[in-house]
């Protein structure tokens, strides 16, 4: 994803280079960053960047309408910063299908489990604790 916003750039296990978005559009001062690159010292090449555009640009606060589209963008964009996070923590990880996509939309969504689930479960832990299982 590319913006004319703030960007991170990843390659697998050698660098993160950090753009400064254009004009009034960079957020790195107020995230306290500087432009520049965090590579580590191996000498394995740059390889192939994978760009994560953060999106946050022109926000406005001043209605209520556009504090809710603000807070949906900075929604997006803190989004958009885990997906780097993990693409960093697990470099090897593949993509998910669109089928654990929606499965995992479908855990995130669904709750916590009724209380009689919960006391069944904990019975059932209960149980196998005294088995010695």
């Amino acid at each position: 994803m590319a913006s004319s916003g703030s960007r991170l750039h990843r390659a697998t296990r050698q660098a993160i280079r950090i753009d400064a978005g254009r004009g009034e559009s960079d957020a790195l001062p107020g995230l306290g960053l500087i432009q520049g690159v965090v590579a580590s010292n191996d000498d394995r090449g740059r390889g192939a960047l994978k760009t994560y555009g953060l999106g946050l640009v022109g926000l406005k606060l001043d209605s209520a309408k556009n504090i809710t589209s603000a807070k949906a963008e900075i929604s997006a964009a803190i989004s958009i910063i885990r997906q780097a996070y993990d693409s960093l923590l697990n470099p090897n990880a593949k993509p998910l299908t669109d089928e654990e996509k929606a499965l995992e939309a479908r855990r995130q969504n669904m709750g916590s489990a009724p209380e009689y689930y919960s006391a069944q479960l904990a019975n059932y832990q209960a149980a196998l604790t005294r088995l010695g299982g």
